[in-house]
């Protein structure tokens, strides 16, 4: 059995400083001088999928990984870090240099199913449920919608079912778990995985086998009719902003302990207000 694992890197907006800022041009964010992460709802999907591989290891059957992402060659190193920790394909579709605006969900998720239609024998589609950039919140379920196949988001925990062709699924929403067993094909969309917050760290010995391994890479026009990807209308930026939280503080100093906690309980309980 085959899953696949689609991911994206981003940069890391929580690391900028001021007058560091990054900029809209043509539609996106270019923060080239930010130091790029995986998105982090993408690598949570990223260790669920070798969790459950994992997992299958244990019952004697198997699961073949690959992880896909649709970007340059910044990508690459990324995707050698996944080989490292035992992904199976590491596959890479690069856009078209005439693409000057961002590729919006609905193009992204085309040649994500086109990729499945060539590459037979994928049951689990595996996504995040938004990017830190862009947060469309689309991709997934598009991928579901194209390809007529079921689709669990806030995905929070994977395992293999009593059958070869189900898999047990957890999933997190308005405080509630909700655990069903799911017949194959599906599309999970990764939510918060507080059991898989981050991709495992490979050893040295795997990052020195992983340069022998190669990356597939795969250009859109072998994907899509034109290899073009169209002008993005679904989402416009106009400028970015942060945000500052300013944190307050007031000191409580006057009188004995317990009336230090009588001030604190009636600022906290009776007021409902932070000291």
């Amino acid at each position: 059995m085959d899953a696949l694992v689609c991911f994206k890197i981003m940069p890391e907006l929580d690391a900028v400083f001021s007058g560091n800022e990054p900029v809209i041009e043509n539609n996106q964010i270019q923060a080239s001088h930010v130091r790029q992460i995986f998105n982090c709802f993408d690598e949570s999907a990223l260790e669920l999928g070798l969790g459950l591989a994992d997992q299958y290891k244990e019952t004697k059957a198997s699961l073949s990984l690959t992880a896909l992402t649709i970007d340059d060659t910044r990508a690459d190193l990324f995707l050698r870090q996944l080989l490292a920790v035992q992904y199976d394909t590491a596959a890479r579709i690069e856009l078209p240099d005439t693409t000057t605006s961002r590729a919006g969900p609905a193009y992204i998720s085309t040649l994500i199913c086109r990729y499945i239609q060539e590459n037979k024998g994928t049951q689990i589609v595996f996504t995040g449920t938004q990017s830190g950039e862009y947060g469309d919140g689309q991709t997934g379920f598009l991928v579901a919608e194209r390809l007529g196949w079921p689709c669990i988001s806030q995905v929070s925990e994977v395992q293999p079912g009593p059958g070869p062709d189900s898999i047990i699924v957890t999933t997190d929403m308005q405080g509630i778990s909700v655990t069903c067993t799911v017949m194959l094909p599906v599309v999970l969309v990764v939510g918060n995985a507080p059991k898989a917050p981050f991709l495992r760290v490979p050893t040295l010995s795997q990052k020195l086998a992983a340069k022998k391994r190669a990356i597939k890479i795969l250009s859109a026009s072998e994907l899509t009719d034109s290899g073009h990807a169209p002008e993005n209308s679904e989402t416009g930026f106009k400028f970015l902003t942060s945000v500052k939280n300013e944190k307050q503080c007031r000191m409580i100093d006057q009188g004995s302990d317990a009336a230090k906690a009588r001030i604190l309980y009636d600022i906290i309980i009776n007021k409902g207000q932070r000291p």
